[in-house]
């Protein structure tokens, strides 16, 4: 039987998703992966430190907890990677770095590159209203999500679907992919080929302001945007009374209305209706008011008439 092409594998990362695809690899080829590289992220809520501090320990993995850019990229030459797998990293990557790891770093990115090169890929696309997104497994370069293709899957987005149902959806993928193509890879059996020429879109980083409803938009637009936007990240939002009513939840209403948009115009049994840019309208169903919980609509917005 011939040895693999791929002996030791590094995996770079943090954050559940990346968690769970170390234990993949591991349950899969545990004698391939050589180490892990991550973060000090407890200050997150969504950190899983622990986890690999803990599956480092169960399988005697030499584990680095990088303090910086730097650091990290001194324990990734010092564990002599043949190839690295990421996933939540937050650091750039250095072309040297990049050059040194005989079989290159395979990313993980919420799109079918080349569309949606960049950042939030995911929200830009929904916002969009694609119906249809995927993930792609590449080949980290110099350039922004420029890399080969190793794998990709593609996901349909349903009209009703909120980003953490996309999310779901895509990670299903990420682990299919690794399920059916991690030892093809070690292997050599399965080799990354160049991204299409056509059909190039990018990304821009979006910042916290970026969630600001502009109510003067057509209403499906808005409804895309606040379904984009949603659990897991910080929520689309306007102000009521001086402060940030974020919006978690709301449906298209089908029924034309005419009036100023931003107008707080009637409350249903399931929500509250607000016109929109062209006069059409959104019901909101669940909102924040300030720091408070994510509640019924009706609870906050009690008077019709008043504008957001």
């Amino acid at each position: 039987m011939s040895m693999p092409a791929i002996e030791r594998v590094l995996f770079v990362g943090s954050k559940d998703r990346g968690l769970r695809c170390l234990q993949t690899l591991l349950r899969l080829e545990p004698a391939s992966v050589c180490g892990i590289v991550t973060i000090d992220d407890r200050a997150d809520g969504r950190s899983a430190l622990e986890g690999y501090q803990e599956l480092a320990q169960t399988h005697g993995l030499p584990l680095v907890v990088a303090g910086n850019r730097r650091h990290s990229e001194e324990a990734i030459r010092s564990l002599a990677p043949q190839l690295c797998l990421v996933d939540g990293w937050y650091w750039l990557l250095g072309r040297e770095l990049l050059a040194a790891v005989p079989h290159g770093f395979i990313g993980i990115h919420p799109s079918l590159l080349p569309r949606y090169r960049g950042a939030a890929p995911l929200v830009w696309s929904i916002i969009n209203g694609d119906r249809e997104t995927g993930v792609s497994f590449f080949t980290l370069a110099e350039a922004m999500d420029e890399g080969d293709i190793w794998a990709q899957e593609t996901v349909t987005v349903a009209e009703d679907d909120f980003i953490a149902d996309v999310l779901a959806k895509l990670d299903e993928k990420i682990f299919l992919v690794l399920e059916r193509d991690y030892r093809r890879i070690l292997s050599g059996e399965l080799r990354p080929r160049p991204q299409a020429a056509e059909g190039v879109s990018y990304a821009a980083p979006r910042v916290p302001q970026d969630g600001l409803v502009d109510w003067t938009l057509p209403r499906d637009y808005l409804y895309n945007f606040v379904r984009a936007q949603s659990h897991p990240y910080p929520g689309a939002f306007s102000h009521y009374h001086g402060q940030q009513l974020t919006i978690w939840r709301c449906r298209k209403d089908q029924v034309p209305y005419y009036g100023r948009p931003g107008h707080v115009a009637r409350r249903l049994a399931d929500g509250v209706q607000v016109i929109c840019g062209d006069n059409r309208a959104l019901v909101l169903q669940v909102v924040s008011l300030g720091q408070g919980p994510p509640v019924a609509a009706g609870e906050v917005l009690t008077k019709v008439g008043e504008r957001l």
